[in-house]
C-alpha cells in the first residue's frame, strides 16, 4: 500500500500491472533522458540531492547538517557549479570545505614543515582510505 500510496496508484489492477512490469535498464533510462530534456533534468537533481544528502551529509532541502554526517566527514560549505557536456547533459562541479582542515595552500605547507608534518601525512592518507575503494573490474592473472 506505500508504493501505491507513493506512485499516486488508485487501483489494485494498476498496481499488479506496475509490479509485473519490467523494471528498465540503464541503457533505457539514459535513452529515454536523452530524448527529454525535462525528465533529464529531474533526473539530474534528484542525483545532485542524493550526493548532497548522502556524500556531503546536508539535507539540500533545508541546508542543515543530517545526524548520520556524510561520507567526508563534517562539511563546513560546499558550492556547485552546472555545465553540460558536449552532448548537452549535465553536469556539476563541487567544491567543498571541510571543518578544521587547512584553509589554503600557505597552511598545508606550514604544516608539512612542522613536526607534525609527518603525522599530518599519516592522517590525510589513513582519511583518504577510509573514503575511498576501488577495484578492477576483470582478473589480471587471466582466470576468469
Amino acid at each position: 500500500m506505500v508504493t501505491a500510496q507513493y506512485t499516486g496508484i488508485t487501483s489494485v489492477d494498476t498496481l499488479f500491472d506496475i509490479l509485473e512490469s519490467k523494471t528498465p535498464t540503464k541503457s533505457d533510462l539514459r535513452e529515454a533522458s536523452l530524448k527529454n530534456d525535462s525528465a533529464s533534468a529531474k533526473l539530474f537533481i534528484r542525483q545532485v540531492d542524493a550526493f548532497i544528502r548522502f556524500v556531503l551529509g546536508v539535507d539540500p532541502k533545508t541546508n542543515k547538517p543530517s545526524l548520520s554526517g556524510g561520507l567526508l566527514g563534517d562539511v563546513q560549505a560546499y558550492f556547485g557549479m552546472v555545465e553540460t557536456q558536449g552532448r548537452g547533459t549535465l553536469h556539476i562541479h563541487f567544491l567543498v570545505w571541510l571543518t578544521r582542515c587547512p584553509p589554503n595552500s600557505a597552511a598545508i605547507d606550514s604544516i608539512l614543515k612542522s613536526e607534525d608534518g609527518d603525522r599530518f601525512c599519516a592522517s590525510v592518507a589513513s582519511y583518504a582510505d577510509s573514503i575511498v575503494r576501488n577495484e578492477l573490474p576483470i582478473r589480471l592473472d587471466g582466470k576468469s
